[in-house]
């Protein structure tokens, strides 16, 4: 394989779960020549600079230090400065497997003009301190084992659903900073991440929205996992964060209903299959489904801040 591949990762303000992240990537089975890592620092105040100047590993590592400006503005960054063919977004709380990149790579080999995503497993903030214990001491079987803490997220749990019940019309939703894959140049030539998001989301389902809509197609790769190591979150603020971006996208999408049925969907409006129906511009028929996912936002950000 003569392709590389540029690992994209913002921080802010968890340099421990950054290390763990980094001693992971230097343990993939793909040969260091391959890839790269790029780190940017959004203005962390907790050692991150102090951590990344003085790190040291086998593999290329740039990194790039910038005032506190959001993951949007940093991921765009890392675009900039990446050399590598195939660009992999990653979060800065995620343990990845050996063949995690290889698995990337090898996912646009018969073809590059694709978004490939992978599959993500939560692993609650209290069980950090055993996790990292486990992932640092790199036994054989670190891997199977961290399945062991695995708990449920309804979003990721969703994307699952989605590709699992063939509902391929909303493919774009599951686009995620956390395990994905696209060219660069795709990537450059619908613009990036919209800057004008900030904080927690949908700076990537609407990046995955214009991809979609440029007629990039999307393949969903559960073998490319990873697992993410989630982090103690204020309820409120992420309602506030939440509904600031969602009135900037209705603002940016006045009169796409795509984009309302998401919003509507995502605000916990209507389940999963009729949000389908309506992308797929199908009748919903409710007789016609066994279940109903429903995502309703005050559950989730329960579930991730009260769950132990």
């Amino acid at each position: 394989m003569s392709s590389k591949i540029s690992v994209i990762i913002p921080t802010y303000n968890k340099v421990q779960h950054l290390e763990l992240t980094l001693f992971c990537l230097g343990k993939q089975d793909l040969s260091d020549d391959l890839f790269e890592v790029i780190v940017i620092n959004d203005g962390s105040t907790d050692g991150t600079k102090e951590f990344l100047n003085d790190l040291r590993v086998r593999y290329n590592l740039r990194f790039f230090h910038q005032p506190n400006r959001g993951q949007a503005i940093a991921r765009n960054f890392g675009l900039q400065k990446a050399k590598g063919r195939i660009i992999v977004f990653i979060d800065d709380d995620l343990i990845t497997p050996a063949n995690f990149l290889r698995t990337h790579l090898e996912s646009h080999k018969h073809g590059d003009d694709k978004v490939i995503l992978g599959r993500i497993y939560r692993i609650n903030s209290s069980e950090f301190s055993d996790i990292r214990s486990l992932v640092l001491g790199n036994g054989d079987n670190t891997i199977c084992r961290l399945f062991d803490y695995v708990k449920q997220d309804l979003y990721l749990d969703m994307v699952e659903t989605i590709f699992k019940k063939g509902f391929s019309s909303l493919a774009w939703i599951c686009f995620t900073g956390g395990n994905s894959s696209v060219k660069r140049e795709l990537l450059l030539k619908v613009g990036g991440f919209d800057s004008n998001f900030y904080r927690w989301g949908p700076e990537d389902i609407e990046l995955g929205f214009r991809l979609n809509s440029a007629g990039i197609p999307f393949d969903y790769v559960p073998k490319a996992y990873n697992f993410h190591m989630d982090v103690l979150k204020d309820r409120n603020q992420m309602l506030k964060d939440t509904a600031m971006n969602l009135r900037h996208l209705q603002k940016k999408y006045p009169d796409d209903k795509r984009i309302k049925d998401y919003i509507d969907f995502t605000s916990g409006g209507f389940s999963l299959e009729e949000f389908y129906c309506r992308q797929a511009g199908k009748a919903f028929k409710p007789e016609e489904y066994n279940t109903f996912f429903h995502f309703r936002p005050f559950d989730y950000i329960n579930l991730k801040s009260e769950v132990k």
